[in-house]
């Protein structure tokens, strides 16, 4: 049983911000998305002590993409005792956080990989520019590469359903006119 000052110790844990000696970027430990992801962690351990490891394990399915009835069967639960304790305060906790972490996760990965591929792009735009070409290359690639994108995609119509246009601009039918010919200094140069 945890007594109200672990309890207490607990948030304020939770609350505190870490504390950094000397910030570099270069470091992926001391980044902004890794300090926030240390951050979630500590939330879903805070939330997951006053929870039993197969509520967690249930609620955790159902993140994942499980129905309530199949992690109910697999959890040996009822589907209205799992979405009832997700709806509990610290089962709201949990899936607040592990949402917010998914996220984060999914976010930080492109957004690293643009980041750094934009530092190579730049590097060598000047020393080598194939390089730079390659680099901005993968940065469009991995744009559509996205949940966002793949999401839109979807939504869109694909080409090959949309109707195509056909323009012939050498009909017979028409009569050349005036503004049809070249220029004098023109035919010379063809």
């Amino acid at each position: 049983m945890n007594s109200v000052l672990d309890e207490y110790q607990e948030e304020e844990l939770a609350e505190q911000p870490l504390q950094l000696v000397h910030f570099d970027e270069y470091i992926p430990s001391q980044s902004p998305e890794r300090l926030a992801e240390v951050r979630l962690n500590r939330e879903i351990i805070a939330a997951s002590r006053h929870l039993k490891p197969r509520t967690i394990s249930a609620i955790t399915a159902v993140l994942n993409g499980m129905t309530l009835k199949d992690a109910g069967v697999k959890f040996r639960m009822h589907a209205s005792t799992i979405a009832n304790n997700m709806k509990r305060e610290y089962g709201a906790m949990l899936v607040s956080a592990l949402t917010r972490l998914y996220s984060l996760r999914d976010g930080t990965r492109y957004s690293q990989r643009e980041l750094m591929l934009y530092r190579i792009a730049c590097r060598n735009e000047l020393t080598d520019p194939r390089t730079s070409i390659a680099a901005l290359a993968e940065i469009n690639r991995t744009k559509n590469d996205t949940p966002e994108a793949k999401a839109r995609a979807k939504q869109n119509l694909d080409i090959s359903q949309q109707p195509q246009v056909i323009i012939q601009l050498a009909d017979p039918r028409l009569t050349a006119s005036p503004l049809d010919e070249l220029p004098p200094t023109m035919k010379d140069i063809n």
